[in-house]
Order: structure tokens, then C-alpha cells, then sequence
């Protein structure tokens, strides 16, 4: 599976997220094989095959597809339907397929 966490602020706010589903996957029994911290993306895969990275809101970010996503509550509406939306692939197992785009608080 492939994951994108698309934020506002790559150096913060993404790779505290990224932590925080590191710590998930940790706690599901799943270690982490490589995990790259960068200021302008992060990115890290698991020994089961999943990855996950960090991607900003910018126009460069068009050809990044993803399983599922992490979308910051500060994108607009705008940049999800002409920038995210059309990233999202389904999964060969569509019960495992999630897509959340949180609203107000997070």
C-alpha cells in the first residue's frame, strides 16, 4: 500500500504526522525498514511492503499516486478536487481501501 500525506507544512506539520503513523505501524508489530527526514519531503517504508511520504501543496505534486491519503484540514476544497482527487488509485482488496478527508479540527 501506498500512502501520501499531503500538508500545508512539509518540515512540521508532515513529518509529525509521518511519526505518528510510524508509531501505528510500530504498534501493529511492523517495523520500519528505511525512513528518510528531509525539509522538503520525508518518506518511509515498512518491512511489509507499505510506504508512506510527506508531499506539499504545489503544483509539482500531480503524478504522485497513493492507496490512501492523509490530507491536511487546511487544503481547500479547490486543490483536493483538481490536485488529490485524481492521485487516489484503488486497492487490488477494496475493504482495505480507506479514503478521510478531516474537516475543523485534527
Amino acid at each position: 500500500m501506498r500512502g501520501v500525506i499531503w500538508s500545508c507544512d512539509k518540515a512540521v506539520d508532515g513529518n509529525q504526522k509521518l511519526e505518528y503513523i510510524i508509531d501505528r505501524y510500530e504498534w501493529a508489530g511492523i517495523l520500519a525498514t528505511r525512513h528518510v527526514v528531509k525539509r522538503d519531503g520525508s518518506w518511509v517504508e515498512f518491512a511489509n511492503g507499505d510506504s508512506w511520504r510527506v508531499v506539499g501543496m504545489s503544483e509539482n505534486a500531480r503524478g504522485i499516486k497513493s492507496n490512501i491519503a492523509w490530507i491536511d484540514s487546511r487544503v481547500d476544497e479547490e486543490f483536493f478536487h483538481t490536485r488529490i482527487k485524481h492521485t487516489l488509485v484503488s486497492y487490488n482488496n477494496p475493504c482495505y481501501y480507506e479514503f478521510f478527508m478531516p474537516r475543523g479540527d485534527n
